[in-house]
């Protein structure tokens, strides 16, 4: 499956059509690196893809980078949240409203099994 490893991300496909990021730990991504990451989900994406986004480990994201992150992905149809902890869920839910610049949904997963079973169901759903 292909796979792109930068610095600060790792994005591959765990499923056909199913894509996951995960942010290395203790990152801090701005407008640059929240453009990176446009560019390598777009270079890996032809068709309708569902985004797991990988929490396990801690980053932060400027103000301007999370309303840049989601915006502007004509392939990406809907956003998994994947955290590992309580305390991540609850940091995830409060950032769901401010991701209102995504034009698809998001939802939060503990389970990646659960996540991705959701982004499948979403896939039949695309406009493309």
């Amino acid at each position: 499956m292909k796979k792109i490893k930068l610095d600060t991300a790792t994005f591959e496909f765990v499923e056909p059509r199913i894509m996951q990021v995960t942010v290395s730990e203790g990152v801090e991504i701005d407008l640059g690196t929240a453009t990176e990451y446009r560019n390598a989900i777009a270079e890996l994406t032809h068709e309708p893809t569902g985004l797991l986004v990988n929490k396990k480990n801690r980053y932060s994201l400027t103000f301007d980078a999370q309303h840049a992150i989601l915006s502007h992905l004509p392939n990406i149809i809907a956003t998994a949240l994947w955290v590992h902890s309580s305390i991540s869920g609850r940091i995830a839910d409060t950032q769901i409203p401010m991701l209102k610049t995504a034009k698809h949904p998001v939802r939060v997963f503990f389970s990646q099994t659960e996540a991705i079973a959701w982004l499948k169901d979403q896939l039949p759903h695309a406009s493309h």
